[in-house]
């Protein structure tokens, strides 16, 4: 089905150029950085929801909820420019153009986003609106520093810099969840928690202007009117997609907030908070195998973008099948002994939520960003937010909380169906045979087995304490993975390819 060699690729490793990695291992060092930061931000609920009240947790949620939006809306993917971009640009002077282009833009829009807050403490009401007055210059101040920050964003792999990315990822993330854990374990309050947010935008920000100022030297004399339109004209469609996504992403937060208040809230973002796995699993992959279709696309290779798609997926489902099982079968046990038993109403969240994650096992954007087709995907994610606002709220008032993630869920398939359909369209394949999906199917045979066997385990032994349910996940993992190497849906070869350098 796909050739047996691992892509092998030129990098630049500790300064040095021209040492061959394996996508494979490329995909390793960047996932183990983003496990060590999601390992790291996974504390910051366990221990908010011991040291905090439901309403200050559900406080602090609501930070990052409006956060996220401005920041989303304002930010318009300009950074991600860069992945396409710097493996197109001929020399380090195109390159340092298009970073001083992306670092002018964030800067600007932090300075926008005073305005932005200002507007939304005007017009927001009820709990979101006390907490925009509240926090106005932690708002504004956080927002601009992170802006400037955001510029280190992808900026690594666009430089063929795996592991100096996981690096990068591992720390910031780290720097965070000891900045939130610290402040909410010793202080126990929330205005303290933001404010120490702050000052770790801050340490972000000066680290992203020393870092491009040393290795870019960036010189607003360089750009140009036409550079800047070149960059906007793909940084703005893909911008206007994200933000749309993103809103239809946050809907059901917003309606049950708006609903159910801040209490309410406070769970069910401990059963939709999950989905960082998503992040953490997939863009790993698509953030290494993204640069290489752009080449490929450059020069009009199709196959293989197609196949490198192809083996991207195969890899994942292998990943994200056994996660999906686990969780779905361990879901209460997994929240109460985690989160306490007093979130145990986000346990019915969760399990929906994790619908949503196992749809990711197939990236359905990746190819629509290569071939610039972010107008149609603008399109699609504008038709489904505003069905899913309709739809979360019709299913709220029918069928309570969990007809709000329901609703969720519905969307999400069919909108990421049509974007399956045109990414096939654009390989000249069919949605039959865009992707080996019998290949994918049997990696999920091992996995739902295994998951029966474990159900069945637990109503005979039920998990009730975290040593017991670690025991269990790496029982089940470790049979898998077992598994998956006995009927050759992951080989030897992969693994060592996984951990360091070829023979070639």
């Amino acid at each position: 089905m796909f050739p047996p060699e691992e892509p092998v690729i030129e990098v630049e490793l500790h300064g040095k150029p021209n040492l061959a990695r394996t996508l494979s291992y490329q995909v390793t060092v960047l996932m183990l950085g983003r496990i060590i930061s999601f390992a790291a931000l996974f504390f910051i609920p366990i221990v908010n929801v011991r040291t905090l009240s439901q309403t200050d947790f559900g406080l602090y949620r609501q930070f990052w909820l409006l956060y996220d939006t401005v920041f989303v809306v304002l930010v318009l993917q300009f950074p991600a420019s860069l992945l396409y971009y710097f493996p197109r640009a001929e020399n380090d002077r195109e390159k340092s153009v298009y970073l001083t282009q992306t670092l002018v833009y964030l800067f600007v829009m932090g300075l926008v986003s005073w305005v932005v807050y200002q507007v939304l403490g005007l017009l927001l009401h009820g709990d979101l609106g006390d907490a925009v007055r509240k926090y106005m210059w932690a708002f504004c101040l956080f927002t601009l520093l992170m802006m400037v920050a955001r510029a280190m964003e992808g900026l690594f792999i666009a430089e063929k810099r795996a592991e100096a990315q996981a690096r990068y990822i591992a720390a910031v993330f780290a720097g965070q969840a000891l900045t939130v854990v610290g402040l909410s374990w010793f202080t126990h309050r929330v205005d303290f928690i933001i404010w120490g947010l702050v000052v770790y935008a801050l340490a972000n920000a000066t680290f992203a202007l020393v870092y491009c100022g040393r290795r870019y030297k960036p010189s607003i004399r360089e750009c140009s009117a036409r550079s800047f339109r070149e960059q906007l004209s793909y940084a703005v469609p893909l911008g206007l997609a994200t933000i749309v996504l993103l809103v239809f992403a946050q809907t059901d937060k917003y309606v049950i907030t708006h609903f159910l208040g801040r209490e309410v809230f406070a769970v069910y973002t401990v059963g939709a908070m999950q989905l960082p796995f998503v992040d953490i699993l997939r863009n790993s992959v698509m953030n290494i195998v993204f640069p290489l279709m752009a080449e490929y696309q450059k020069s009009k290779n199709t196959e293989n973008i197609l196949e490198l798609w192809r083996r991207a997926t195969v890899k994942l489902a292998v990943l994200f099948f056994p996660i999906f099982v686990f969780l779905e079968v361990s879901a209460r046990p997994f929240i109460t002994i985690l989160f306490t038993k007093e979130y145990g109403l986000a346990t019915g969240v969760f399990m929906i939520y994790l619908l949503v994650f196992l749809r990711s096992t197939v990236d359905t954007t990746s190819v629509l960003m290569v071939f610039k087709q972010t107008p149609f995907m603008l399109k699609v994610n504008t038709l489904a937010l505003l069905t899913h606002v309709v739809l979360a709220v019709t299913m709220y008032k029918r069928f309570g909380m969990l007809g709000v993630p329901v609703a969720t869920v519905l969307m999400v398939y069919v909108q990421n169906g049509f974007f399956l359909w045109r990414s096939a369209q654009l390989l000249n394949q069919s949605l039959l045979t865009v992707l080996p999906w019998g290949a994918i199917a049997l990696r999920f045979v091992p996995a739902a087995v295994l998951g029966v066997g474990l159900a069945a385990v637990y109503r005979v032994r039920p998990a009730v304490s975290f040593f017991e349910l670690a025991l269990a996940a790496t029982a089940y993992f470790l049979v898998y993975f077992a598994l998956c190497l006995a009927f050759r849906f992951a080989r030897v070869s992969d693994i060592k390819s996984m951990l360091g350098r070829t023979s070639a």
